[in-house]
This record gives structure tokens, sequence and C-alpha cells, in this order.
């Protein structure tokens, strides 16, 4: 991604230019959505934390002084917003296996259950006790396991955005996977 054009557009965005702030959110929104909701779990949540994301860098837009680069700094206001939320909610939401199932009307053929396919109940189920495992992780092993594995961040990467230096974002890493591998012993991860 040209850094030029973005620098350009940060500078008009901090004069009060809406339309260049529109630009720049265009670039990031995907990105900052997937992360939200790898941090919650829940598309809805994540929707609405993305979507404070960017009304708290609008805000907040004067203050970022471009030592880093923006994405950076929205995914470090995505985290701490994120940390926010588990804080508030004490609850991890996750999409429930019930939701993958469907009832067919009495009265057809057999009017049984159906499901999807063994291999994709499976996969769904895999995915719940992931996630499950994530909720029971610390808010910096959480982040720094999701920055990690989840969007391929460096540890240096990852200690910008949590705000610590990047040994000890190794550090959440390392105690974030052993953890999940204490959790999750026994699953068979893809």
């Amino acid at each position: 991604m040209n850094l030029g054009p973005e620098k350009h557009l940060i500078k008009q965005s901090k004069a009060g230019d809406k339309h260049a702030f529109g630009r720049l959110i265009q670039r990031y929104q995907e990105q900052i959505l997937y992360l939200a909701y790898d941090l919650t779990g829940n598309y809805e949540d994540a929707q609405d934390l993305a979507q404070e994301a960017f009304i708290k860098a609008f805000d907040k837009l004067h203050q970022f002084e471009e030592r880093s680069r923006l994405s950076t700094w929205l995914y470090r206001i995505t985290v701490n917003l994120a940390m926010d939320f588990h804080r508030k909610s004490k609850r991890y939401q996750v999409q429930s296996l019930h939701k993958q199932t469907r009832k067919l009307p009495d009265d057809s053929p057999g009017g049984a259950l159906i499901t999807d396919s063994e291999h994709e109940i499976a996969q769904q189920d895999k995915n719940h006790r992931i996630d499950a495992a994530l909720a029971e992780l610390t808010d910096q092993q959480r982040s720094a396991v999701v920055l990690k594995y989840y969007h391929e961040m460096t540890s240096k990467e990852i200690g910008e955005i949590l705000g610590c230096t990047d040994a000890t974002a190794r550090t959440h890493i390392f105690r974030g996977i052993k953890k999940l591998r204490s959790l999750l012993e026994g699953l068979q991860v893809d």
C-alpha cells in the first residue's frame, strides 16, 4: 500500500475533511472488522466495535503523531476497545453450533433433524472450542495470539499495538499458546 497518498489523507483529515477520513476508513474497514470479530467472536459486536474504533480515531486523530503507521494506531484502538468490551461484559460470545442446524416441518418425510455434513459440524465444534478457549486467556494474551496467528503480525508490530516491547509481546504469545494447548488438549486442529 502506497503511504504517500495516505499521509495526504491523514493531513486533510486532521484539518477536518470528513471525506478524506472516509477514504481512510475504506482502506482499513475490512481489516478492523476482522480484528474486532477475532477479538469478540461475535459479528454484531464486531461491527459495533469497528464503528466505535473509527469514531474514536476521528475524534482523536489530532493526537496521532505519525510515528507509527495509521494501521498500527487503528489496531491499537480496536484492541483497547475489545479489552474494554470484555471487561465490561464479562462474556465472550461465540456462535452456537445450534445455529447450524434446522428442523424440517413435522409433515415432511421423516420429519428429522437435518444438519450440515459431519465434517462441517466437526469443524464448527472445533472453532467453537477454540473461541471458548481464547476467551479464557488474559486480554493481553488473547490480543497477542489473535494478532500473531490470525493477522500474521510480527512481535514488534504486536508490541507497538499493545504498547509493550516485542519481548513482552512474545511472552504474551508464548503464555497464551501454552494455555490454549492445555485447554484444547485432545482436540485435533487442522
